[in-house]
C-alpha cells in the first residue's frame, strides 16, 4: 500500500521546512556575530562598567520605555479604530504589553504581530481588519523611524559619514514611500498581483499580498495614517532618550547629538533580517558608530547591552500582565 501526500501538503511542509532553516540560520548568525564580539573585547572592562552603573539614569531610561509603550499603543489604538475596532486605551495597553513580554522568545513576527492579532481577535472578531492594523502599523512605524533618521542626518551633512548615510536613508525612505503609494493605488495590475502572489521564498508572496489588502483599507483614512507616522517619529526620540541615558547610567560621555544621529542608524541597520531581533547586527553597530566618538569596543558594547537589558526589564510587565490576565 503506498502513502502519498497532497501536492499542496507537500508545498506546506517544504515551506515550514524553509522557515525553520532560515530561523536556524538566524540564530547561528546572531550567536556567532555576538560571540566574535565578546571575543575581542575585554570581558574584564564590561564587568567593571556594569558594576558602576547609576541607578538614577537607569530610572529614567526605564521611564522612557514606559513612553515607548504608550506612544506605539495609541498609533495602534488609533489604526484599529480606523477601521471601527474600538478598544480602550488601557485594556489594549495590556495587550501591547504582553506582545513585547512574548517578543523576547519568538521571532518578530511571532513575537509582536501574532501576539497582538489573536488577542484583539478574540474580543472582537475581525481577524483580516485587526492583521491589517498590525502590518499597517510595522509600515508605518519604519517610516517614521527613516524620516526620523534623515531629519537627524540634516545636522550630520558637513562630514563624509554623514553624507554617506543621508544617501542610504534617502534612498530607503524613497522606496518605502513609492511602495505604499503603489501598494495604496487600487488599480494595481492583476498580473502583477498575480506574479508577486506566486513568489513561495519564506512566503514573501504572501505576505506582500497581505500588506496589499492592509493598505486598501486604510486607502480613505490618511489622517489616521499621518497621525500613526508622526507618533512612529516621536517613538525613535524616545528610544534616543533611553540610549542617552543608558550612557550616562553607565558613565560614558557620549554628546546628545550623536546619539540623535546613530541610534535610527543602528535601529535600520538591526532590521536587516539576518540575525534573531536584529542581536549581533545591532551590537556591531553601536561598535562602529559609536567608536566614531571615541568609545572603545568595550564601552559601545556595554552601551547596546544595557539598552538592549531595558527594553527587557520593561517587557518583564508584560509577564506580570499575562500571568494576571489568565490567572
Amino acid at each position: 500500500m503506498t502513502v502519498g501526500f497532497h501536492p499542496s501538503t507537500m508545498s506546506e511542509m517544504k515551506e515550514k521546512t524553509r522557515s525553520l532553516l532560515y530561523l536556524l540560520i538566524r540564530i547561528l548568525a546572531s550567536a556567532f556575530l555576538l560571540g566574535l564580539l565578546l571575543w575581542r573585547v575585554d570581558l574584564s572592562n564590561l564587568a567593571t562598567l556594569f558594576a558602576s552603573v547609576r541607578p538614577l539614569p537607569l530610572v529614567l531610561g526605564f521611564l522612557a520605555w514606559l513612553g515607548v509603550l504608550l506612544l506605539s499603543n495609541e498609533r495602534w489604538r488609533r489604526l484599529l479604530s480606523a477601521q471601527g475596532i474600538q478598544v480602550p486605551f488601557f485594556r489594549l495597553l495590556v495587550i501591547y504589553m504582553i506582545s513585547f513580554f512574548f517578543n523576547n522568545f519568538l521571532p518578530a513576527a511571532l513575537g509582536m504581530d501574532i501576539t497582538r492579532a489573536v488577542y484583539v481577535t478574540k474580543e472582537r472578531a475581525k481577524g483580516s481588519e485587526v492583521f491589517a492594523s498590525v502590518l499597517t502599523e510595522r509600515v508605518l512605524g519604519m517610516l517614521g523611524l527613516l524620516i526620523f533618521a534623515f531629519v537627524a542626518l540634516m545636522f550630520y551633512m558637513n562630514t563624509p559619514e554623514g553624507r554617506k548615510f543621508i544617501l542610504l536613508i534617502v534612498g530607503a525612505t524613497v522606496i518605502l514611500i513609492a511602495v505604499i503609494g503603489l501598494f495604496l493605488k487600487r488599480g494595481l495590475l492583476p498580473g502583477l498581483r498575480k506574479r508577486i502572489g506566486s513568489i513561495k521564498v519564506f512566503g514573501l508572496g504572501e505576505r506582500i499580498k497581505q500588506f496589499y489588502q492592509a493598505m486598501q483599507l486604510y486607502r480613505k483614512r490618511m489622517p489616521v495614517v499621518l497621525w500613526a507616522i508622526a507618533l512612529s517619529v516621536l517613538v525613535q526620540g524616545f528610544l534616543v532618550i533611553i540610549n542617552y541615558f543608558a550612557g550616562a547610567s553607565l558613565g560614558l560621555s557620549i554628546p546628545l547629538f550623536s546619539h540623535l544621529v546613530y541610534v535610527p542608524i543602528i535601529s535600520i541597520v538591526a532590521m536587516i533580517p539576518i540575525s534573531i531581533n536584529g542581536i549581533g547586527v545591532r551590537e556591531w553597530g553601536y561598535v562602529f558608530l559609536f567608536g566614531l566618538t571615541g568609545l572603545s569596543s568595550g564601552e559601545a558594547l556595554s552601551l547596546s547591552l544595557l539598552f538592549f537589558a531595558i527594553g527587557i526589564a520593561g517587557s518583564l510587565t508584560g509577564g506580570i500582565a499575562f500571568l494576571l490576565k489568565h490567572r
